[in-house]
């Protein structure tokens, strides 16, 4: 089951999520900037997307939104997604960890 729907060729919704620790707790952004990421569901080590997120709100709540662009939802399919996460010092965190959320692509 997917943890998002979009159809083929849709631009909306937006994806927006709250990035939270393991433990629950919302991540603070501070100074951080943050990538959706998004693989082929079967294996695969090619990323599909790779894009810029914005932060919204306070970044210590930890809310993120990704704006769909032209051809972000062409291909119809399941995607592996994480959010990535990069620290002003240079660490980076994937979220969630462990796992993925999944993206659905559907047709029209």
């Amino acid at each position: 089951m997917a943890d998002f729907y979009i159809s083929q060729g849709n631009l909306l919704p937006t994806i927006q999520t709250t990035l939270k620790t393991p433990a629950g707790a919302s991540i603070d952004l501070t100074g951080c900037t943050v990538n959706l990421t998004m693989r082929i569901w079967q294996n695969s080590k090619t990323f599909y997307l790779n894009k810029p997120c914005d932060i919204i709100g306070s970044p210590t709540l930890g809310v993120v939104r990704y704006t769909w662009a032209s051809p972000d939802t062409n291909a119809i399919g399941n995607y592996y997604c994480r959010w990535v996460i990069s620290y002003p010092d240079g660490r980076v965190q994937s979220v969630p960890n462990p796992g993925y959320d999944i993206i659905s692509i559907g047709r029209k």
